[in-house]
């Protein structure tokens, strides 16, 4: 059970890293999208779409950041609806992290960390995703419940999954474009860009 659970340590922290890793990269393919969207609307003379994502930038890469939802789940009715592990998992960080439980602790970072780690908690709730509340534990410094071999290769399932989705941004023209080795080879990426985007625009007009 020991190596099971070092086995679980191992691939959350992988999990973890990668997972920041998509972030980033997704930041700098919105960020990209929106810098050539920009010149092309000065190319050809037009105001700046609305800071949206446009329907041309959408073109240029192959996922779109969802909106961040900030509604909170309900706690009580998704709790109901969880597993007895998840359930086990979530009342264990709630007895470190519950706001009543840090109401008195000065304002500062310590408390902000809990009042995230508490929120992440109650998402993974209502998602019943155990690796979340695996990594809050880690990040308590808690000791991981038992964790079965199936629940590792869900793990792992999950890193594939992250490295596929990181492919596919590092293979968007924004991303080629962004990180070009030089300023000829971004001007020679940004023409068929252009191009790309003049052909469709004479082929639907009003777009």
């Amino acid at each position: 059970m020991r190596s099971l659970k070092r086995r679980a340590k191992l691939l959350t922290t992988k999990l973890n890293a990668l997972q920041s890793e998509l972030k980033t990269s997704k930041e700098i393919v919105e960020e990209a999208n929106a810098e050539i969207q920009k010149l092309y609307n000065e190319r050809i003379q037009q105001a700046p779409e609305p800071e949206k994502t446009p329907e041309q930038s959408k073109d240029l890469s192959s996922k779109v950041v969802p909106p961040l939802d900030d509604s909170a789940p309900d706690t009580v009715s998704a709790e109901k609806n969880a597993p007895p592990e998840i359930k086990k998992m979530f009342k264990k960080v709630a007895s470190i992290c519950h706001p009543d439980k840090i109401q008195d602790l000065p304002e500062g970072p310590n408390k902000t960390w809990l009042k995230n780690l508490y929120t992440r908690a109650r998402q993974a709730l209502e998602d019943c995703d155990f690796f979340e509340l695996l990594r809050i534990w880690q990040d308590l410094d808690l000791e991981p419940p038992d964790i079965t071999e199936q629940q590792l290769i869900e793990i792992e399932s999950k890193i594939k999954a992250v490295k596929k989705e990181l492919h596919m941004l590092e293979s968007t023209i924004a991303w080629h474009w962004y990180f070009a080795k030089d300023e000829a080879t971004k001007e020679k990426i940004l023409k068929k860009v252009f191009d790309l985007l003049d052909e469709r625009n004479k082929n639907n007009p009003g777009t």
